[in-house]
């Protein structure tokens, strides 16, 4: 005769929990002592799960389409995101350019001065800015080829540079900038600005010494200046 499992002291009955269903909690039968010591009885105090399974709030993410509303939308006013763009305007130029380099033949102008390789330049609207292997910098017009200005401010060959283009444009005299970078290991800061007879003049105002090596590359804007 088979005989059933013995009655233990202790029992309890655990229903496995479900992620959709609400933690089941376990019954005891038995004398048990809190943290403080006191003796309780199982049946007068709140029941207790084996395993405690940590809750966590489920947020959506803002573009789910549980949200409803303008809640989808993110955006606000302040981003001055543009709603429209001009189509029309920018498929004429892109056409215009793609006829010019398939049906046209390009017109080449010689840029000569320098007494060493060029590694960098830059250009605006009207000059173009070249850093040379000969330590110097270099402005020409855009239109005519002829040198505007040359500056002397590094002991290396003139890796990178960028300039604030078209600071000019205002016609009111006022001075631009200019960041260069040098196998010398420093950065220079320049003003810049327009002297007689339309030529550019430039004045070394900060010198940026910290790299190890030759500086390769940089970036600007209107707060920060970061070199490589």
């Amino acid at each position: 005769m088979l005989e059933g499992p013995s009655e233990s002291p202790t029992s309890f009955t655990h229903i496995q929990d479900t992620p959709w269903s609400t933690p089941k909690h376990s019954t005891y039968s038995e004398r048990t002592s809190s943290s403080l010591g006191l003796s309780i009885h199982a049946r007068d105090a709140p029941t207790h799960s084996l395993v405690h399974i940590p809750s966590f709030r489920y947020a959506p993410s803002p573009w789910s389409p549980e949200l409803s509303g303008d809640a989808h939308h993110p955006l606000t006013a302040s981003m001055n995101v543009p709603l429209s763009l001009p189509w029309r305007e920018l498929y004429q130029t892109r056409f215009t350019l793609d006829s010019r380099w398939t049906s046209s033949t390009p017109q080449t102008k010689h840029l000569t001065g320098h007494a060493d390789s060029v590694y960098c330049l830059e250009f605006d609207s009207k000059r173009i800015i070249s850093g040379s292997r000969d330590q110097t910098i270099k402005v020409w017009d855009i239109q005519t080829g002829r040198c505007l200005g040359t500056f002397r401010g590094h002991y290396g060959s003139v890796l990178c540079l960028k300039f604030e283009k078209d600071w000019d444009i205002k016609g009111d005299g006022s001075k631009g900038f200019m960041v260069s970078g040098s196998s010398d290991r420093r950065a220079c800061v320049w003003d810049i600005w327009i002297g007689e007879g339309g030529e550019v003049r430039a004045e070394v105002r900060a010198v940026l010494r910290g790299h190890l090596d030759g500086v390769l590359d940089l970036r600007v804007d209107d707060q920060w200046i970061v070199s490589w």
